[in-house]
């Protein structure tokens, strides 16, 4: 290859007859990157002395996770479960209507705030805020507008208490465990 050619990197742009016939001058060599070669005017580079090569193997882990992956969102529903967990549809399939249930929502970042806010917006009547710190529980609570804010060290007699629990934290181990909830729900029964 002479000194002053330069190799084409092509991903999935196609390169027609007179994109390669442009190329000859200065490219002797067009690579592929990935697997087939359907977006290259092969015949034309070849006539030109323009090799083309590619990497039929460079993406076969990424293929295979993918593959896998999609195997696994077929078979566990997801695309359906996360369509019916937004529309609030999970907890009305188990609870029904949500008016008059309360909600105890662990963690007060942004990401409970407006997990509240959903669960107030699906008619729940009560929504209790507790985080590690009780003057992030009262202002999420202040900033939802009719929720209460919870210590704590009260949490169990809040999950005692609530027909729905949602953790929303950013903790590295699990706040709660089957065995607590389990302890806690007992006296309930239901």
């Amino acid at each position: 290859m002479p000194a002053d050619s330069r190799p084409l990197v092509v991903v999935s742009a196609p390169l027609h007859k007179d994109t390669v016939s442009i190329l000859e001058r200065e490219c002797r060599v067009i690579l592929r990157s990935g697997t087939g070669t359907d977006n290259i005017a092969v015949e034309e580079a070849t006539r030109r002395g323009i090799q083309v090569v590619n990497t039929p193997l460079a993406a076969c882990n990424s293929v295979s996770d993918h593959a896998i992956a999609l195997l696994f969102s077929a078979i566990r529903q997801i695309p359906a479960q996360d369509r019916a967990m937004l529309g609030g549809q999970h907890a009305r399939k188990i609870f029904g209507d949500l008016q008059g249930r309360s909600v105890l929502v662990v963690g007060a970042g942004e990401m409970g705030k407006l997990t509240a806010l959903h669960m107030k917006s699906y008619g729940v009547q009560q929504v209790t805020i507790v985080s590690r710190t009780m003057a992030h529980s009262a202002r999420t609570a202040e900033a939802i507008g009719g929720a209460s804010a919870a210590p704590w060290e009260e949490m169990d007699a809040a999950l005692g208490g609530c027909d729905i629990v949602i953790t929303a934290t950013g903790a590295a181990a699990p706040i709660l465990t089957k065995a607590h909830i389990e302890t806690i729900m007992r006296p309930r029964r239901n």
